[in-house]
């Protein structure tokens, strides 16, 4: 499989910010990746720079192994074949659904054609002649993504596509989205600040943090096995315990446990809450003492003699009683970092 974009070293700073440091990606073509990160970390500005919209002060872009950034080289933003869905979808309000899509293509190119032809893989055949207004917020949504797909562009861009949709309307969106791309067998970037979002939608995430991308792997692999203890805090609910390395364990209030990788010396161990199962036991570690329910699940918060407090996430009909003794059995990965 070839590669569709190739990031290198990519830097660009606004005044004394930088925004962007020295950030490398590369993505197979076909694949979808979710540009992950919190709010501020340049996620928003690393792909204006993939479009074109931008201009690095160091670094280069290349789509299809074909060059558009260097410091020598600079394709404007129409000549790259790069798709692009915006937040609040850019959508003409005077114009038609049909016109919307056509916008951007070639006349001699029988744009209705082309038009249907991504109406139907949207799910939205036979709308050509509705406006904007009278669309539903995923309607709107999938004509968006329709007239970024209709050229036919090396690569579609989607800048938080989902967060202007009413949360109920947000994951069957997202899945549709997701089906269409898979369909059309599109590479596509999708920058999110939601880690729900990028772990279902994508073949791989890259996870970006002070304007670098620290850890670019499978969305099984970022929940599992995050680069750093930043990666593994914001990516999903995260238990971090003081313990002491004493190589492929780590010694802390759950005991002596088991981890991934050797270390030595003062340590974060990071738990996820579902890693730990509980049952009933006057003769356990730890008391009950808070519990939030989310329905599908909850997260019961336990406090050790040792006053540590900890959250396991567990299933519905687990019976919360404050103040009752429970066995805590730890099961799966658990990583430990340094501390610093």
């Amino acid at each position: 499989m070839s590669l569709a974009l190739r990031c290198t070293d990519l830097t660009r700073s606004f005044g004394n910010i930088v925004a962007v440091n020295q950030a490398s990606l590369t993505i197979q073509k076909g694949t979808v990746l979710a540009l992950l990160g919190p709010s501020g970390c340049g996620k928003t500005t690393l792909l204006r720079l993939i479009a074109g919209l931008d201009r690095p002060h160091k670094g280069s872009v290349e789509i299809d192994g074909a060059p558009v950034e260097t410091e020598s080289v600079h394709i404007p933003p129409e000549r790259r074949e790069v798709g692009l869905v915006f937040q609040d979808f850019a959508l003409f309000p005077h114009l038609s659904v049909e016109a919307n899509i056509s916008f951007g293509l070639p006349r001699h190119s029988k744009p209705s054609i082309r038009v249907n032809e991504v109406l139907l893989q949207v799910g939205l055949d036979g709308l050509n002649h509705r406006m904007p207004h009278e669309l539903s917020g995923g309607q709107q949504q999938r004509v968006a993504l329709a007239r970024a797909l209709a050229p036919n562009p090396r690569l579609i861009m989607l800048d938080e596509p989902f967060s202007n949709l009413d949360p109920e309307l947000r994951g069957g969106v997202r899945q549709e989205v997701k089906k269409v791309l898979s369909d059309a067998a599109a590479t596509a970037i999708i920058v999110t600040h939601d880690q729900e979002e990028a772990l279902s939608l994508a073949d791989e995430v890259a996870v970006m943090m002070h304007g670098q991308i620290v850890q670019q792997a499978s969305p099984a692999t970022i929940y599992r096995r995050p680069a750093t203890r930043e990666v593994a805090q914001f990516v999903g609910d995260i238990n971090v315990i003081e313990g002491r390395g004493i190589g492929r364990a780590v010694v802390c209030d759950l005991g002596t446990i088991s981890v991934v990788d050797e270390v030595t010396g003062p340590v974060h161990v990071l738990i996820r809450p579902e890693a730990l199962q509980l049952t009933p036991d006057q003769g356990g570690q730890a008391t009950q003492v808070g519990r939030i329910f989310f329905g599908r699940d909850q997260m019961i918060e336990l406090e050790f003699d040792s006053g540590l407090r900890i959250s396991s996430r567990v299933g519905p009909t687990f019976t919360f009683v404050p103040g009752e003794r429970v066995r805590v059995q730890l099961t799966g990965d658990v990583l430990a970092f340094p501390s610093t």
